[in-house]
């Protein structure tokens, strides 16, 4: 299948990583229209590409993905709180990866199988914000229940405020956009790196948090993950705000010319 001519290093190293591990046109069509998601995401996907192709055949639904993989990151994150060794460390970054794989796999099995649905697509944003608040949650327990120090519950209950506000933000420009298509960061970013790679999506808040436990460095992370998503929340807010406006200025000449 011939696409056009990719533009910016990022862009061709996609183009190499889909024409060389991806099999049928049906994938290569799917990951095509991945080309201007940010790095980890596009990873992330590839990987639930390769979920998928294993659980199609097993005639696991894309729900039933979402569940199990909601399920793992659960069982990873409640064990996590009696962490008492470093290999308790590694296994639970090992089980949340693993999770967060199959989150990415039950799309591409919907879009496969051309079963996606509004419910699919409902329960698995519920199962992503839960899941995450939880291993928020429970990953400053284990520190508290070592340290003793209260800092990290505050900062992981903020990382969570802010990521719900974040998410509320782009909700609130859905409903009053008249497009289908709500500005996130690298909405506005197919020909800016920068932007694209700073968007505050799922896969860099796993990245995080991982990094942070086999670090140690869980205070510092929630703290980031906080201006992450306060920083993300005006960015995207701004561009959602000049879209409407702009759209509102069409609106206004064409009426004009009619």
């Amino acid at each position: 299948m011939k696409y056009k001519k990719s533009s910016g290093w990022d862009q061709r190293f996609k183009k190499w990583i889909r024409d060389k591990f991806l099999d049928s046109q049906s994938e290569q069509v799917i990951f095509h229209a991945q080309r201007n998601v940010e790095m980890s995401e596009y990873f992330y996907r590839f990987f639930g590409m390769k979920i998928a192709k294993v659980c199609i055949p097993l005639k696991l639904s894309a729900n039933m993905v979402t569940i199990l993989g909601s399920i793992l990151i659960f069982i990873a994150s409640i064990l996590y709180i009696f962490e008492s060794a470093y290999w308790h460390k590694i296994l639970f970054v090992i089980l949340i990866q693993i999770g967060l794989i199959a989150d990415y796999a039950d799309g591409i099995i919907a879009r496969l199988t051309k079963k996606s649905s509004p419910i699919g697509f409902m329960l698995d944003m519920m199962f992503d914000d839960l899941t995450e608040a939880l291993m928020f949650i429970c990953v400053a327990l284990a520190v508290f229940l070592k340290s003793g120090d209260p800092l990290v519950i505050y900062l992981s209950v903020g990382a969570i405020i802010a990521m719900f506000i974040y998410q509320l933000s782009t909700s609130y420009f859905y409903v009053a956009s008249s497009k289908e298509e709500v500005y996130t960061i690298y909405n506005n970013a197919k020909s800016n790196f920068f932007l694209r790679e700073f968007s505050y999506t799922r896969s860099k808040k796993f990245i995080i948090i991982s990094l942070a436990v086999l670090l140690s460095w869980e205070i510092y992370a929630f703290a980031l993950l906080i201006l992450y998503a306060i920083v993300a929340y005006v960015i995207t807010s701004y561009l959602n705000y000049k879209k409407l406006i702009d759209d509102d200025k069409k609106k206004v000449k064409k009426k004009r010319r009619s």
